[in-house]
């Protein structure tokens, strides 16, 4: 299917420049950041967590992480797939959780967009039956400019504390002995901890925004 992608027009933004050695150079632009209202805009990606050895088999670990860009409130969910059916169990347990936006922020991942055209304003191909589990779920996809991470902001930082904060140092067969295991620590580290800690860009903790 050939869909228009939906414009975003930004409500609030100010530059926020780099510190570093590449500041001044050719190739230097500037972060923007950028708020959304209560319940317009939530963020999702994949992060790689290094392998684990399940039954004998060693499998890759991912987390998905869906982030809300008023509240900063965060669902996770440890995996060993990152297929379609995988992604969208997860959109649901998160919505069961958090609810459900306006909008959802994605980069290029296979399951949301099959084909997008980085040298033109071609409008995107979006993997069908994600799409219309968009339909079904009532929220619109919006797609982060190829090669410019830092449009996901949100989800990006998060992950960097995810692997800094909570996995770091975690162990398979020593910390947590299945995904339902390591899933049910981590749920309790964002009740307790990341959902309830003062957010250093809002000021508020994050369960009291949402």
């Amino acid at each position: 299917r050939y869909l228009k992608p939906k414009v975003y027009k930004f409500k609030e933004s100010h530059i926020k420049p780099f510190n570093g050695k590449y500041k001044n150079s050719k190739s230097y632009k500037p972060s923007i950041r950028f708020e959304t209202e209560p319940g317009e805009q939530a963020q999702v990606d994949w992060g790689s967590f290094g392998k684990i050895v399940i039954n004998g088999r060693t499998e890759r670990l991912y987390a998905f992480v869906y982030i809300l860009g008023y509240s900063r409130m965060k669902y996770v969910e440890f995996t060993i797939k990152q297929n379609l059916q995988t992604l969208q169990n997860c959109h649901i347990h998160a919505f069961e959780k958090l609810g459900i936006v306006k909008t959802i922020l994605y980069d290029n991942m296979k399951t949301v967009v099959l084909k997008r055209d980085r040298e033109s304003n071609l409008e995107p191909t979006y993997n069908s039956d994600f799409y219309d589990f968009t339909k079904h779920y009532g929220f619109e996809i919006l797609l982060s400019h190829p090669y410019w991470p830092r449009e996901k902001g949100k989800v990006e930082a998060f992950i960097k504390t995810l692997r800094n904060d909570f996995m770091n140092g975690m162990k398979f067969g020593r910390d947590f002995f299945s995904i339902g295991d390591l899933n049910g620590k981590v749920n309790r580290w964002l009740d307790e901890e990341s959902n309830k800690n003062i957010h250093r860009t809002t000021g508020e903790r994050p369960f009291i925004r949402f």
